[in-house]
């Protein structure tokens, strides 16, 4: 187990919105001791103090970054690689022993560990393959809502510049009628 599976683990769980339990990592590692799990979710969950060192020729201190997670995919290969590394060890380790029990015992498991980590490589292909798909038709729909917004804001810019002016010649019939009153009749209306 790999420290960098529970580390995945942790964050799909915090998407999900679930606690990091031992028994909610279990689930979504698949596979791995207790004590396994428990040692790398403290270690993941541990705020890590971040090193300072002086570069003596500038003078000036440089924070060391921590490395860019590795993608799902890339983690699933390599979970899958250890897993099929494991298998061949244990098939290995029972071809040199004559009807070993606990040897069979660890083939059947090296052997579900790797259908189980054959499976999240299948899945997490199908999903990087569903979002490659959906990733144009989503820019298509921006392209569709950001047009339809601009014609909305222009549609009513353009109706606000006919009522406004609607507005100013109904003012402006209103004062010449005013002006009208009081020139024929000598009434001042308010």
């Amino acid at each position: 187990m790999e420290q960098a599976d529970v580390a995945q683990a942790i964050a799909t769980l915090a998407a999900q919105g679930k606690a990091p339990s031992v028994q909610n990592l279990r689930r979504a590692v698949g596979y791995g001791s207790l004590r396994d799990i428990i040692k790398h979710r403290n270690a993941c969950l541990t705020p890590q103090k971040e090193d300072t060192t002086m570069d003596t020729t500038t003078d000036t201190a440089t924070l060391e970054t921590t490395p860019v997670p590795l993608p799902l995919t890339e983690q699933a290969a390599r979970r899958l690689q250890t897993a099929k590394e494991a298998r061949n060890a244990a098939l290995r380790a029972r071809d040199y022993s004559r009807s070993n029990v606990a040897l069979d015992y660890q083939v059947r498991e090296t052997e579900s560990e790797v259908r189980k980590a054959q499976g999240w490589v299948d899945q997490l292909e199908h999903s990087r393959d569903q979002l490659r798909q959906a990733i144009p038709e989503a820019a298509r729909t921006l392209l569709i809502e950001e047009s339809q917004l601009a014609a909305l804001v222009e549609t009513h810019r353009k109706a606000e510049a006919r009522q406004a002016a609607l507005v100013r010649q109904a003012r402006q019939d209103l004062d010449r009628l005013r002006t009208d009153l009081l020139t024929v009749a000598g009434e001042a209306v308010p």
